[in-house]
């Protein structure tokens, strides 16, 4: 009975994991997760930091981007999907806003000056197509002096 426990528990372990963090959620099911790994160049000896990319099965759509997630190796899902999200190590930081309302004589002010802005852009626009016009009709004059 020892062996049974033991051989399965040694299949359980043959299965790679990998840390990394999730890229993109936005497919259904399924995440982009980014491993980093550091490793020496053969011949220079210097250590770079190589990056690959998972796409992973998530059932639930649980991992959010920016999450640290850890995933296990399993069986072809698709054409890509060789990876399922075992748990989530590091959720990521949403900040819970609560809707306010806002005053209605803000809002009126930021009304207000959006119009004042346009306004005052056609007149800016209205000005320089004025100017030239002018400048031309001088010359003119000038010329026929």
């Amino acid at each position: 009975m020892v062996e049974a426990v033991t051989d399965q528990a040694s299949t359980a372990s043959k299965k790679r994991t990998l840390v990394g963090v999730v890229v993109s959620d936005v497919n259904d099911k399924t995440i982009i997760v980014s491993v980093e790994r550091r490793a020496p160049h053969r011949l220079y000896r210097k250590v770079i930091t190589k990056t690959n990319r998972y796409h992973a099965h998530d059932e639930q759509n649980q991992a959010t981007l920016g999450d640290i997630v850890r995933i296990v190796e399993s069986r072809p899902m698709s054409r890509l999907k060789r990876w399922a999200l075992a748990e989530i190590l590091v959720g990521r930081d949403v900040a819970e806003v609560e809707a306010t309302e806002l005053d209605s004589s803000f809002v009126d002010e930021v009304q207000r000056s959006a119009a004042r802005a346009s306004a005052e852009s056609q007149l800016t626009t209205e000005d320089q197509t004025s100017e030239p016009l002018e400048d031309q009709s001088d010359s003119t004059e000038e010329d026929l002096s």
